[in-house]
């Protein structure tokens, strides 16, 4: 899969978003892969402009039935406080293998989280997963990873800002891919080869803890978004 995320297409980001999106579906088609897309797709909540959208919905179509998408909301692509509502169903309309998971969801061997106000509700889909995986049985209910649009007690939300809201890291049990801050990165500077995999191995059909820290990590944003970003890489 190839994974990006925070596109906030506007009409003045629009022809940077337009190239995004034709470079994102060459690397899919050349590694004969799926995309990825953990939100934020839209800048403005609840406004889809005509150009813009007219633009992009043209693009996606131009996927095909090769490049499947899986999709999860941002908070800038809700319309509604509990993010059933939501600007991603045009992309759904017009590609024919396009997934938008609005809810918590266990699919394809991942948690997929979309963006939630209240992080107790993610909390709650991860203990969840957690309580399904140790009742044993069905081996899909087992997520190796997790993707999710969502702050992260601990990360950077700018090169001046630390959050301090959210979840912790370790409240992911499994290594975690994010959207939401721009500046791709690891929360607390940690990870590398050594934590690729996840933080906890099988044992009798059970987790248990390993010393590797699970890695959480935000995929960052393709390009700078703002002028307060101008520098980062």
């Amino acid at each position: 899969w190839v994974v990006f995320s925070d596109l906030h297409v506007s009409r003045s980001s629009l022809p940077t978003c337009l190239a995004v999106l034709a470079r994102v579906h060459a690397e899919a088609r050349a590694r004969g892969a799926g995309v990825v897309f953990l939100g934020d797709f839209w800048h403005e909540k609840g406004i889809l402009r005509t150009e813009p959208l007219n633009a992009v919905l043209r693009e996606v179509r131009r996927w095909g039935a090769d490049v499947p998408l899986i999709a999860i909301p941002g908070n800038h692509d809700q319309a509604t406080r509990d993010g059933a509502a939501h600007a991603l169903t045009p992309l759904a309309l017009v590609h024919p293998r396009a997934r938008v998971l609005d809810r918590p969801t266990i699919l394809g061997g991942a948690l997929w989280l979309p963006y939630r106000r209240d992080p107790a509700e993610l909390s709650a889909a991860i203990a969840q997963a957690a309580a399904a995986e140790g009742g044993g049985g069905d081996a899909s209910l087992d997520p190796s990873v997790v993707f999710a649009h969502t702050d992260v007690i601990g990360a950077a939300a700018n090169d001046a800002f630390q959050c301090g809201k959210g979840l912790e890291p370790g409240a992911f049990p499994v290594r975690a891919w994010l959207g939401h801050y721009h500046r791709p990165h690891v929360v607390g500077g940690g990870g590398g080869e050594e934590a690729e995999g996840a933080a906890t191995k099988k044992a009798g059909g059970k987790r248990k803890k390993n010393s590797t820290p699970v890695v959480v990590e935000y995929v960052g944003s393709p390009y700078q978004v703002s002028r307060a970003e101008a520098g980062q890489q």
